[in-house]
């Protein structure tokens, strides 16, 4: 049984590396408004948006226009939503009757949302209408990964263009819709329905067990959730329980296919990075730095997991050759439920499938520090944005090191861009540090106690809104100061990495392409991929060792002295 599991592991790492290529090539092919198959499908209804919209198909945008477009049509759509959700008791198709949200919940929800977070703090059954399911709920989920595609395309326009634009926003934001998310959603929203999750404008049904009584089996619209949630990296799910919910995830087949999807996106963007910049050996040295990192996280979890908890080996007759068993699912197993978890963390879709309270603290480590670092592979077009960071970043200071002038594929690296590179990653530790030192300092929710454990439960709150990931821990957090501080952590942690990304874009785009020297840094070897995962690694150990050391870790070596 167990080496099934590790077999379907690498069954999935298997179909992946040949998808990947594919939707690469089909990815870079969108942006760059070469023919596709979906032309005739599509390009009639793209014609009729930008009418509507008033925009020139033909215009390209500085740093500065593209900024104030993403951000303006970002805030319009988190107005819209946040509009419904307070208004949604007297909206119709509300079949549970679910009451107005109070405006605090309805801030933290739809931040979390247009962030790409969807950090859940309600019940998703019996709090969410249908109607505010497909027009707030879904409707953002498709915005906020559109907005994470179109700044990855902005920045590598702006490594590849030497005119001062990096692309016109509103077509890149449809496009990503309508060529990208929309088709693969459907598609995948099939294969999810023909493996049994199901997909109806029914809401319930009702149940007789044999044991009397009756009891009600929440249904809606589950499988086109589940699509959007996953392969736009959104997480936050349908039904509760999340995606370990047979509602959600009945069969092998189903997690199979939806740790697939989490994986899609920000790997295949790296293989249409090189078709766009014309240099696949790029790609092929990002693909090692991250799969290798990945992979090492995926290996590490399930070890610590299978070793079981050395705190129960003392209860006779207990067995703990299957490993640490509690919270997951007996269907997946330990083994393919602790390598669905910590893909869906290291993506930043957050889905759970399997209660993270209950991972062991090694394993709650390497969760954390892949919310640390959001690039191995990091969320659908903010993981490899941010990837890119750390490559600008690895870049200038091999170029100090070694006494030459940084430069990335023929562009020079300035104070500039190092100084924005260095803003959209510092803000990251101090979104996360600053709020969970307030908590322990006023303690304004009043539960919480300083152990190791909670310690760990209340670093993993900021963390997972700081990396809009959206995971979480077992955390009593639907009160006005998580609201609130959740709400502001999570648009202050997209937006100001979102417009230093932009930043470097149009400085970039700004300089000429002049060509490689003798003496440039090469950024296609093996020895540059080494480089830049110690870089990696180095930079999110020195951020946020303190804060490990306190809870998690603390916590790990107690567990230790104790076996």
């Amino acid at each position: 049984m167990i080496y099934s599991q590790y077999i379907s592991i690498l069954l999935t790492f298997l179909v992946l590396a040949i998808l990947i290529p594919i939707i690469g090539r089909y990815i870079a092919d969108v942006y760059q408004e070469k023919t596709t198959i979906l032309d005739v499908l599509f390009y009639p209804v793209e014609a009729w948006i930008y009418k509507l919209i008033g925009t020139d198909s033909k215009k390209s945008m500085d740093w500065k226009e593209y900024t104030v477009a993403l951000v303006l049509t970002n805030i319009t759509f988190g107005i819209f939503a946040f509009l419904i959700l307070t208004q949604q008791g007297g909206l119709p198709l509300n079949y549970f009757n679910s009451p107005d949200m109070s405006f605090r919940l309805a801030f933290h929800t739809s931040a979390s949302y247009l962030t790409n977070t969807d950090f859940q703090h309600f019940n998703p059954v019996t709090q969410i209408s249908m109607f505010s399911e497909m027009f707030a709920i879904m409707l953002l989920m498709f915005v906020s990964s559109a907005t994470g595609l179109v700044v990855a395309v902005s920045l590598i326009r702006g490594i590849k263009n030497s005119n001062g634009k990096i692309g016109n926003f509103y077509i890149d934001f449809v496009r990503s819709i309508t060529r990208i998310l929309l088709p693969f959603s459907i598609l995948t929203t099939f294969l999810l329905v023909f493996m049994g999750v199901p997909d109806t404008l029914t809401p319930y049904i009702i149940l007789h067990p044999v044991t009397g009584g009756s009891s009600i089996m929440p249904l809606g619209l589950n499988a086109a959730h589940t699509s959007i949630e996953l392969l736009g990296t959104n997480g936050g799910s349908y039904i509760n329980g999340g995606n370990s919910n047979p509602l959600s995830d009945p069969s092998n087949a189903t997690i199979f296919l939806e740790t697939l999807m989490m994986l899609l996106f920000p790997f295949s963007l790296i293989f249409a990075y090189g078709e766009m910049i014309k240099k696949k050996s790029e790609s092929f040295v990002l693909f090692i730095v991250t799969f290798g990192l990945l992979l090492f996280a995926v290996l590490s979890v399930v070890n610590i997991e299978m070793q079981g908890n050395v705190m129960l080996s003392t209860i006779p007759h207990l067995s703990m050759s299957s490993g640490n068993f509690v919270g997951k699912d007996t269907r997946f197993g330990v083994v393919y439920g602790s390598f669905a978890q910590t893909v869906s963390v290291y993506t930043n879709t957050g889905a759970q499938f399997v209660n993270i309270d209950t991972m062991l603290p090694g394993s709650q480590i390497f969760l954390l520090f892949g919310m640390f670092i959001q690039a191995v592979p990091g969320g659908i077009g903010t993981g490899f944005t941010y990837l890119l960071l750390y490559l600008l970043l690895s870049v200038f200071l091999g170029g100090l090191m070694v006494g030459r002038t940084p430069e990335y594929i023929g562009k020079k690296i300035g104070v500039k861009e190092i100084k924005y590179t260095s803003l959209a990653l510092i803000v990251h530790p101090i979104l996360i540090i600053t709020p969970f030192v307030i908590a322990l300092l006023f303690n304004p929710f009043g539960s919480v106690t300083y152990s190791p454990h909670n310690l760990t439960e209340l670093l993993y709150e900021f963390t997972s809104e700081a990396a809009n990931n959206g995971s979480s821990m077992t955390l009593n957090d639907n009160n006005a100061f998580y609201n609130i501080a959740g709400g502001i952590i999570m648009l202050l942690s997209r937006f100001i990495p979102i417009v230093a990304t932009l930043a470097i874009a149009g400085s970039l785009s700004n300089k000429k392409s002049l060509p490689e020297r003798g003496g440039s840094m090469r950024t296609d070897s093996i020895t540059f991929a080494l480089y830049l995962i110690g870089v990696i690694i180095i930079l999110g150990a020195l951020m946020f060792l303190p804060v490990i050391v306190i809870g998690p870790l603390r916590d790990y070596l107690r567990l230790s002295h104790y076996g």
